[in-house]
């Protein structure tokens, strides 16, 4: 009985040691939200023009009281803040801009931004459902996108 014991201390030991292991792995494949980057909704891909639509978007945290009365927001809690923060959509500010083998891309893999492609950002794009994702964009050609985990 006591050998059965150490056994199981000794299984346990290794189990977590490798988990460990796994999270580093993981953990180097994960990606942060680029410095001077701006967050769009993508609405959608154009093959003739190779461009994805994008429409202006907005992070809004519950505390940042100053914003969220120049976006006439107060009294809207808890349906804009379930979660602490908003996602402000602009109607109407929509751009359109280029993607090019050398973009950057970063797409959700469960609940972390890990590399992708562009053809998985184009993939996504082309489906009905609309998402979140930061760019970094120069002379309307995009150098870097981020998808942000939202929930």
């Amino acid at each position: 009985m006591k050998h059965l014991r150490i056994i199981a201390f000794l299984a346990a030991i290794i189990c977590l040691i490798s988990c460990d292991i796994i999270e580093e792995t993981d953990s180097a494949k994960r990606v942060s939200i680029p410095e001077g980057s701006q967050l769009f909704t993508v609405v959608g891909y154009d093959d003739a023009n190779k461009t994805l639509q994008l429409e202006a978007a907005e992070w809004v945290n519950e505390g940042d009281t100053k914003r969220i009365e120049e976006l006439k927001l107060l009294g809207q809690w808890p349906l804009y803040f379930p979660n602490g923060y908003a996602i402000v959509r602009f109607a109407g500010e929509e751009s359109e801009f280029a993607l090019n083998d050398s973009t950057k891309v970063a797409l959700l893999n469960v609940v972390q931004p890990e590399v992708s492609t562009v053809d998985e950002l184009i993939k996504k794009a082309k489906e009905p459902d609309d998402f979140l994702c930061y760019f970094v964009v120069e002379d309307g050609v995009i150098l870097e996108a981020v998808e942000p985990y939202t929930a």
